[in-house]
């Protein structure tokens, strides 16, 4: 009976009706429904002995012991019966054979490696992935508070050999998974060691206590403790042992590297992709062998957003899409009532239907309410978190650029009337609120840009420079801008002379000027006249050929200026506060240098040669390097130098957009000088050659505007102006 049980692969299960022993008789065993038998798992719970199934699968290499140990009275059981009972199963039962069929496939398992298993490697590795960021994000396992100190620090990241008596399991875990290399002088061969050293600065320092050196960069703390670990037949110390933290490694059981990310370039270590720059090829074949990157692929995805992000879209009244078949009729698709609503009408009626809404934007509506597309309905959010978003569209949109920018202020509006009003008034207009609102600037700048233009070149240029400002939307009331004309008097002293000036007259003609004229005489121009009307409005007035006028003329027309403006004679204001060019044929010429050598080519002596600029580029791997150069070659032009300054809109901070230096966008601060060699970074006229990438020469500078020579192309040798431009990097 003894070996019977030991042998069993069941244990026997019954409800016994115990109630027949009460009475006198012999013991009776009474069983209600029917007899079961349990086998149980096939492998021990952790902490309990191997029994009935379980003796044929689990540690076979001690079975016999395990057999004998399983029974409670082990004095008369005799070691060679159990053996040879062993060994009659094994070769008669055919259910022993099956469990030991088990056995087989077990051990054979058991000399596989990782490697092996790509698909439990994978599964495995998401398990330990999301349960790692569940106890970071939503147990908060190391605190809601960062480590500001060394002594935090200490508590949450450990560099150093755990005591093989003390904590025998961490000890094995690091030694397992924690060690780097060996590589150094120990193992020259390692795939770190790079010109004889470790490109990872490995073994380490020995550092007695945490410290965070000049630069914020931490010292862990690394002690000669005496502790040791022998790996590959290398004994290695603290110096080789990575940062960890005690209780992730614990539970975890794997390689997990932690660091104090204190620095800008730790973030970029751990998030690559958002610091990797502009992509360099859009597609890639590369083929390669990764079975566990494979499984990865098929069973789970390859990316995921969170929090979820929710497209927001708006229109304008009655502008929203409609979808519907083509073999459908017009008109039985305007009678359909889905056609007047929409996800952004939907959202006014929610402001109407939950007081809650009444404070809320359109972007945080959605942290709160769900839309529902079947219902074109918003409902109130039970579970989760959504980020709102609303879709962008550009300044050139016109009406509905306006009414995005209200709808990021906007609180609780019932229609599109609310979204215009600002301050209890009603706007006709969204960019009239947005106005009201403060988001929309005066066009000062960029009528000052003209006024600075206008001193350079001719009418023609002029209206080619309002054009681009036109053209890349820089000009939030164009009209306006258009309707500040000012009225200019060409004139000159000879009657040849005017007829070549647009609408030109002679001085005398204008100017009604008596002939003779006398240091005390005037013009007979009098107060209330037209003349002395369109002299009050006048902004410039050009008089050439300048020299050939006697100088009574200049103090008779000083004289009645100043009397037609209301000034008297000891006021300063010459001219009555009147812009007067006077020009002539004032001729320079440079002297020839006798018997003069050619020059030598100097960037200092050529930075205004446009062929020596054609054929002459500077390169540099990096932005900072372009940078240095720019303001080394900057310091060598001689003249004034001038900044310009970004104009920065209140969607992000100004410290922070100022310091964004990306590629194919102007930084916030540019120096120029004349003669300065520059290069477009968008299209503004192709026609007129003026693409990404035109070289130009700065001619002239103002504070708002730029005058620039084209240098390449088959625009070489035109004269441009630049005004400053609203630009997204791309």
């Amino acid at each position: 009976m003894i070996y019977n049980m030991m042998f069993v692969f069941t244990s026997s299960g019954a409800n016994l009706d115990r109630s027949i022993n009460n009475g006198v008789g012999p013991p009776t065993i009474r069983i209600q429904g029917q007899s079961c038998h349990g086998i149980g798992s096939l492998l021990p719970l952790p902490g309990y002995a191997p029994k009935f199934a379980q003796l044929y699968i689990y540690d076979t290499k001690n079975e016999i012991h395990n057999q004998i140990q399983s029974i409670e009275n082990q004095k008369n059981i005799d070691t060679e019966i159990v053996c040879k009972l062993s060994v009659m199963l094994d070769e008669y039962n055919v259910h022993a054979k099956s469990f030991r069929m088990a056995k087989e496939r077990l051990l054979k398992s058991m000399d596989l490696k990782a490697p092996d298993w790509p698909n439990i490697v994978s599964r495995l590795f998401r398990i330990k992935f999301k349960e790692l960021l569940a106890d970071l994000t939503k147990k908060h396992i190391l605190g809601k508070v960062v480590a500001s100190n060394t002594q935090l620090l200490n508590q949450i990241i450990l560099v150093e050999i755990p005591s093989e008596q003390d904590e025998p399991k961490l000890y094995n875990l690091v030694k397992a998974h924690m060690i780097r290399g060996p590589c150094g002088s120990s193992n020259k061969s390692s795939p770190c060691m790079k010109g004889g050293k470790c490109s990872r600065y490995y073994p380490k320092k020995f550092q007695n206590s945490t410290i965070v050196d000049q630069d914020g960069y931490p010292v862990y703390m690394q002690r000669d403790n005496g502790h040791t670990i022998l790996k590959n037949g290398v004994i290695v110390d603290n110096r080789t042992i990575v940062s960890y933290n005690a209780m992730l490694l614990l539970k975890f059981q794997a390689h997990i590297n932690m660091e104090w990310c204190n620095q800008s370039t730790s973030i970029k270590y751990l998030f690559k992709y958002i610091n990797k720059g502009y992509d360099r090829i859009t597609v890639a074949t590369i083929p390669t062998e990764h079975q566990v990157s494979s499984c990865w692929r098929i069973f789970f995805p390859i990316y995921s957003k969170k929090p979820t992000i929710e497209r927001l879209f708006f229109h304008l009244p009655g502008e929203q899409v409609v979808y519907f078949k083509d073999n459908k009729l017009i008109d039985d698709v305007l009678l359909n009532p889905s056609v007047t609503e929409s996800m952004f009408t939907s959202w006014m009626d929610a402001n109407r239907k939950y007081p809650e809404a009444k404070n809320l934007t359109y972007t945080q509506f959605v942290s709160k309410f769900v839309y529902v597309k079947t219902r074109r309905t918003w409902k109130p959010r039970k579970s989760g978190y959504t980020i709102g978003r609303l879709m962008w569209v550009p300044p050139s949109t016109g009406k509905l650029y306006f009414l995005r920018l209200m709808l990021i202020v906007a609180k609780g509006p019932c229609s599109y009337e609310a979204i215009k009003t600002v301050g209890n008034i009603e706007y006709p207009t969204f960019k009239e609120a947005c106005f009201a609102m403060g988001f929309i600037g005066d066009d000062e700048e960029y009528i000052e840009a003209i006024r600075e233009a206008c001193h350079w070149d001719l009418v023609h240029f002029l209206r080619k420079l309002f054009v681009t400002m036109l053209l890349s939307n820089s000009i939030n009331k164009p009209r306006d801008v258009w309707i500040k004309r000012q009225i200019v008097l060409t004139m000159a002293s000879s009657g040849i002379t005017s007829l070549l000036l647009p609408r030109g007259r002679t001085a005398h003609s204008k100017f009604k000027i008596l002939v003779p004229t006398f240091d005390d005489s005037i013009f007979n121009i009098h107060q209330g006249s037209e003349l002395a009307e369109l002299l009050k409005v006048t902004k410039l007035i050009i008089w050439d050929e300048a020299p050939m006028a006697h100088k009574f003329f200049f103090e008779t027309l000083d004289k009645s200026l100043r009397d037609i403006m209301g000034l008297g004679n000891e006021s300063s204001t010459i001219f009555g506060g009147n812009a007067i060019v006077f020009s002539g044929d004032f001729r320079q010429i440079l002297s020839v240098v006798p018997r003069g050598t050619a020059p030598t080519p100097s960037l200092m002596d050529q930075y205004n040669n446009e062929e020596y600029l054609q054929c002459n580029a500077i390169l540099a791997s990096t932005i900072d390097i372009v940078d240095e150069i720019n303001d080394f070659v900057l310091s060598l032009v001689p003249g004034g130098e001038k900044e310009y300054l970004s104009l920065d809109m209140h969607l992000l901070t100004p410290e922070f957009l100022n310091s964004l230096r990306t590629f194919g966008h102007p930084n916030h601060k540019i120096k120029l000088k004349v003669g300065s060699l520059i290069m477009l970074l968008r299209n503004i006229d192709q026609s007129e050659g003026l693409c990404n990438g035109t070289r130009l020469i700065v001619t002239r500078l103002a504070n708002h505007a730029i005058q620039a020579k084209i240098i390449d192309g088959n625009k070489n040798g035109n004269l441009i102006y630049i005004p400053r431009m609203c630009m997204s990097p791309s």
